[in-house]
């Protein structure tokens, strides 16, 4: 993951009829007690806590490590963290920073159009509803991760490329908070690829499991006798196979 990347993008009539366009894509690895948001963003779209700010459009915040808070006039101030999924929606008071102590890692997707439009009218996006906890989920990383190397590359047909991409995340979060997971293997499966996502950076696995609202050692023996190694143990084998 890039410590940091955004990019906004143009649109026209012809990205409006399909119904849904990308506006701009992004994300952020921000350490523990560093200036959030890292680089300034454009007028409009800046902003630091505690200000707030209201957007004309959509957007769709992933948290993939660490913690924070989030805050609407319909949520009120709520505590966000590691597999936190946040939808933004148009003309909405909104603030949200990461924890101080924990810093996070998001990556977001900004994007507005006739069909999520579509979906506020018909309340399958809900400003009561704007945060899920949809786990860490490999597929919705996945939209994110080619979202960002779509828009990277700047091909003929990014931006149609990139709606299809983000009506898919949507529908995946939508999938994903539906999902009734045996806790257990949930903090397993999100263990797992939070190791695999990290592997090329030191992990503190006692922090790691106060993120999975755990214990070490519960988390350690619960690790070591579903996936056959301690959670150290597997993050070496994963380092092993990169290198």
């Amino acid at each position: 993951m890039k410590n940091y990347y955004f990019k906004y993008l143009p649109f026209s009539p012809a990205d409006r009829a399909w119904g849904l366009h990308v506006t701009a894509v992004g994300q952020s690895r921000v350490a523990a007690h560093e200036h959030y948001p890292p680089a300034p963003h454009p007028e409009g779209y800046d902003y630091e806590w505690p200000d707030a700010r209201v957007l004309q459009e959509f957007q769709c915040i992933y948290i993939v490590r660490g913690e924070g808070v989030f805050e609407t006039e319909a949520t009120g101030q709520v505590k966000i963290g590691m597999g936190s999924l946040c939808f933004l929606l148009p003309n909405e008071w909104h603030r949200y920073t990461p924890d101080p102590e924990t810093g996070w890692d998001e990556y977001w997707v900004s994007f507005d159009g006739d069909m999520p439009r579509l979906l506020l009218e018909q309340g399958i996006l809900s400003p009561k509803q704007a945060v899920c906890d949809v786990g860490l989920d490999e597929s919705i990383l996945r939209c994110y991760k080619d979202l960002i190397d779509v828009v990277e590359a700047d091909r003929i047909g990014y931006r149609q490329i990139a709606a299809t991409l983000t009506a898919q995340l949507i529908a995946r979060a939508r999938a994903a908070t539906r999902v009734d997971d045996d806790p257990a293997q949930k903090m397993l499966r999100d263990a797992v690829f939070y190791i695999e996502q990290n592997v090329d950076q030191p992990i503190d696995f006692e922090r790691l499991a106060a993120e999975l609202h755990t214990g070490y050692s519960s988390f350690r023996h619960k690790f070591k006798r579903h996936i056959g190694l301690s959670p150290k143990q597997y993050h070496q084998g994963e380092v092993q196979q990169c290198e």
